[in-house]
């Protein structure tokens, strides 16, 4: 089904009505497809100002009467301001129309039109008046037809897309459908070149007239419901022509459709973020039967037998109890937007995706879209099958908790883990917690310990090296250093107990980062 548009009224048709005897006396090539929106008789100066775009101006010209300047001047003014055409009226004030006015006109491309004497300009505005009025008659008789064809929008692949198309078709008009943001989420026809956003500063929610760089058109609210979660905006535009008089009342029909393709969108989105999750709690989990598993990740586009590689998104320690929530929706539009195949959850209160098709690393550019609102992103490895999904979300994890404490860069890859980092990530803190306490303990009994031990690992055990960096003298910190290794009952040169404190210091710097519970 096709909505026919209505039939602009031009600049033709009124000199079709031969009854007025209206005679063209300047033409340009294409003039006669120029819209008429309105007539207006003005006998006053400057009259462009109280004219709007596709509007003819009637006048008798009583002030140009003997002054060719002026009437050399008014073609180029009313072509500036966008005039449909000039009536003049002949058999009063001139017996023709001047010649400095035709040629001027004939240089500025405005069409001039020769009114008799017994044609009253009354004639000519309800002539105009009676058109515009049964073209206006027709579109509100369309408007019923129209509402059905845009309901039928709703089960086409692109509802949304199709609505916009017809509505810009109907209203001869570029129309745009805007996020809250101001950012165009679908439009047909060319659009103002400096972009929306400042046509929407308004706080008034309800329909309106809106401008901008010689676009004029109607803005409406897509939700009729001010409580309605729906803030975005319709608008109608055209370039320097005002909107007919029934542009606001197919905007403000076409509206409640576009609210109804966004909660349809919304439901379905939902109902898939839904079925995605269970099946990524199943995969997490390790339940259910692998064959139906399989098959319903390959429903929502994870093929399990090709490369899987899990990211966890561990959002800010001060983060509030919804931090998750809007990481997670950050993160969906975030994937969308760049037509990722993913899978998306939670786990031990923090946020993982699951990229289908990864065989090659998630790029920096992704994991810094990702890592919003001091999120720290840990990338696990990949491969296939079920319980590579679950081994790669544990390795995310370990990377997560290294990213968290790195300020500098807040994302980290598994593959790029130290040993050390990897054998603490493995074991549970609980377990290695005695330990690390005894060890730490030993050092921070002897004052200075922590710090010399530490100087002392930086610098490779070099002692020159490391009694500089915390400007003391060489053989101060060997003292130290001596009376330490007496308290850990060790060596600092076996390896076994540098082994101990390169990993005490990381399960501390761990602990101090939040490491999630299993």
């Amino acid at each position: 089904m096709t909505a026919a548009a209505p039939t602009a009224y031009r600049l033709r048709d009124l000199l079709e009505q031969h009854e007025l005897g209206l005679e063209p006396l300047v033409l340009p090539d294409g003039a006669g497809d120029r819209r008429v929106s309105g007539v207006h008789a003005i006998e006053t100066a400057q009259p462009a100002r109280w004219l709007a775009p596709d509007w003819v101006m009637l006048t008798t010209g009583v002030r140009l009467v003997g002054d060719e300047a002026a009437q050399a001047a008014l073609p180029a003014e009313l072509a500036a301001a966008g005039v449909a055409a000039l009536g003049f009226g002949v058999g009063l004030d001139f017996d023709a129309v001047p010649a400095p006015l035709l040629d001027a006109a004939a240089d500025a491309g405005l069409p001039v039109l020769a009114v008799p004497l017994r044609t009253p300009f009354r004639d000519v505005e309800a002539a105009v008046h009676r058109a515009l009025a049964s073209s206006e008659l027709r579109t509100l008789q369309r408007l019923s037809s129209l509402q059905r064809y845009l309901v039928d929008a709703l089960h086409s692949v692109e509802p949304q897309r199709t609505v916009v198309r017809r509505l810009a078709t109907v209203l001869e008009a570029s129309v745009a459908v805007l996020a809250p943001d101001g950012r165009v989420e679908e439009s047909a026809g060319a659009l103002p070149p400096d972009g929306l956003p400042a046509l929407l500063v308004d706080p008034v929610r309800g329909a309106r007239d809106v401008a901008t760089g010689g676009w004029r058109g109607v803005a409406t609210p897509v939700a009729a419901d001010p409580d309605d979660a729906d803030d975005r905006w319709l608008v109608a535009l055209a370039h320097d022509r005002a909107p007919s008089r029934l542009t606001r009342a197919v905007l403000q029909a076409a509206a409640p459709l576009l609210a109804a393709v966004g909660r349809l969108d919304e439901t379905l989105r939902a109902q898939d973020r839904a079925l995605r999750r269970g099946l990524l709690e199943d995969l997490l989990a390790g339940t259910g039967d692998a064959q139906e598993v399989a098959a319903r990740a390959a429903a929502c586009g994870v093929d399990l037998h090709a490369p899987v590689r899990a990211l966890v998104l561990a959002p800010d320690g001060a983060a509030d109890a919804g931090g998750r929530e809007r990481l997670e929706r950050r993160a969906a539009r975030t994937l969308d937007g760049r037509g990722a195949r993913h899978l998306l959850g939670g786990h031990r209160g923090r946020v993982v995706v699951l990229l289908a098709g990864a065989g090659e690393d998630p790029d920096d550019a992704l994991l810094r879209e990702l890592a919003v609102d001091g999120a720290a992103v840990g990338v696990g490895r990949t491969g296939t099958g079920a319980a590579t999904v679950r081994q790669s979300v544990e390795d995310a994890h370990v990377a997560a908790d290294l990213a968290a404490a790195d300020a500098a860069v807040p994302w980290r890859r598994y593959a790029d883990v130290g040993l050390p980092a990897l054998l603490v990530g493995e074991v549970p803190p609980d377990r290695m917690a005695p330990q690390v306490a005894a060890v730490l303990g030993a050092l921070d009994r002897r004052p200075g310990g922590r710090e010399a031990i530490r100087a002392y690992l930086d610098h490779e055990l070099d002692v020159t090296a490391a009694a500089a960096a915390l400007h003391l003298h060489p053989n101060s910190l060997r003292y130290r250093l001596s009376r330490l290794a007496d308290a850990l009952g060790s060596s600092l040169r076996d390896p076994t107990t540098i082994a101990t404190l390169v990993l005490a210091f990381e399960a501390e710097r761990r602990a101090g980062h939040g490491r999630p519970r299993a």
